[in-house]
């Protein structure tokens, strides 16, 4: 029989204890990751409540998972916590420092909340970012910051390099439509028209059901005199968006233009 000198035995009940912990550290993330990918699959489906009790219950198993916290967050933003959502994102980009997914779902954040000047300081970092894979989406984001703050110069700035990046070669999406939209509406805000007459009805043309867009289409052709295509205009809103803000604001804008029908 081998006897273990009376020092190591301190040594030895500690490795066990740590080698515990460690079996145990691990069987809490399976289970916090089986409760997370329950609640990923109902934020796929946009269920934002089931998916929120199954992330809270992942997280009080183990909170530590930058992923988890990110989903979490998207969970607030789906309910409208907006605060709540920003916490979230915020301790994924703490446990992960280079987790673009949620650093751009908290500057989003941000520019819901008209946080202008954050939300351009994350979007800058992830423009200038190499490994970032979608940085024209973060420079999508920078335009729409500086038009709100009527910076309308650093504004077109950005949206002119979004559409530069697609006339690269790269295949059109709606993100190269809301470039063209924001850069319409620069010329819009700056009193040219036919400019922004110009951009705006090619966007149209190639996204003819793109609510936002559609109601500044029907703005700008109303400031442009063409009437009777300004009302096609606003009842396309409200075709194609019925019961939104939109549609009430195209309503409003017709009864305007149509007193009396």
């Amino acid at each position: 029989m081998q006897y273990w000198p009376n020092r190591w035995i301190p040594v030895m009940l500690a490795l066990i204890i740590l080698a515990g912990c460690a079996g145990n550290l691990e069987q809490r993330k399976k289970q916090s990751q089986a409760a997370r990918d329950v609640g990923e699959s109902y934020l796929i489906q946009g269920n934002y409540t089931p998916a929120l009790r199954e992330l809270i219950k992942a997280e009080k198993i183990y909170p530590d998972d930058p992923i988890l916290q990110n989903f979490l967050g998207l969970a607030y933003r789906g309910k409208e916590h907006f605060e709540e959502a920003a916490s979230h994102f915020k301790k994924a980009v703490e446990l992960e420092p280079d987790y673009a997914p949620a650093l751009n779902n908290l500057g989003e954040i941000y520019l819901i909340q008209k946080k202008w000047d954050e939300a351009i300081k994350i979007f800058k970092e992830l423009s200038s970012n190499i490994l970032y894979s979608t940085p024209h989406f973060a420079d999508l984001n920078l335009g729409w910051a500086y038009y709100n703050k009527h910076d309308y110069i650093t504004s077109a700035v950005y949206y002119k390099k979004v559409i530069k990046h697609y006339l690269d070669g790269f295949s059109k999406d709606i993100v190269y439509i809301k470039a063209l939209r924001g850069l319409g509406k620069i010329y819009m805000a700056s009193g040219n028209l036919v400019k922004a007459d110009k951009i705006m009805e090619d966007a149209l043309r190639q996204a003819p059901e793109f609510p936002p867009l559609l109601l500044d289409v029907a703005k700008l052709r109303s400031a442009l005199g063409k009437r009777d295509a300004a009302i096609a205009a606003y009842h396309k809103v409200i075709q194609v968006a019925p019961g939104s803000d939109l549609a009430v604001e195209a309503v409003k804008a017709l009864s305007a233009l149509t007193p009396g029908n």
